[in-house]
């Protein structure tokens, strides 16, 4: 109630604040807890789904899977939420992207990287491995004295 008068929040997403008698919302990094009335902060978590996640092993990933999935068990202010598409990685303290020249989120470090000299990125064990160079027996200007030798 405003002045006397009822008033109507313009959304169904406004909360009423008794302590301003106005309408409001909770915060960008908030969600509204009923059993507190209250905005709280979002606890956020590495999206699981993101590419790009560089792991020094398997046990890292599955960590990570692992407590987001427990963590929609747990009462909502303990949940973790999944950071967003378009900043997918948590660094510890907010959601960020990586870009060039360090494309790759580092899960053990939390900060984005890119994989050493000679080393590639591999999407299945989200790693950096040994690039493997081989010359193909059909390239141009090879010189063979016995060309069955490497066909």
């Amino acid at each position: 109630m405003i002045k006397g008068n009822c008033q109507n929040c313009p959304t169904a997403e406004s909360l009423f604040s008794l302590e301003t008698n106005s309408c409001t919302s909770c915060g960008a990094h908030e969600r509204y807890l009923n059993e507190f009335h209250s905005c709280r902060g979002i606890k956020y978590s590495t999206n699981v789904d993101a590419p790009n996640l560089l792991v020094r092993n398997a046990s890292t990933y599955k960590r990570l899977v692992d407590s987001f999935e427990a963590s929609k068990a747990a009462k909502l202010e303990d949940r973790l939420a999944g950071c967003p598409n378009e900043q997918p990685y948590f660094n510890g303290k907010e959601c960020i992207g990586c870009s060039q020249p360090t494309p790759l989120f580092s899960l053990d470090d939390q900060l984005c990287s890119k994989c050493s000299t000679g080393k590639i990125y591999s999407v299945e064990t989200r790693t950096c491995v040994e690039v493997s160079y081989a010359t193909s027996p059909n390239a141009l200007n090879l010189v063979v004295t016995d060309i069955a030798r490497y066909r």
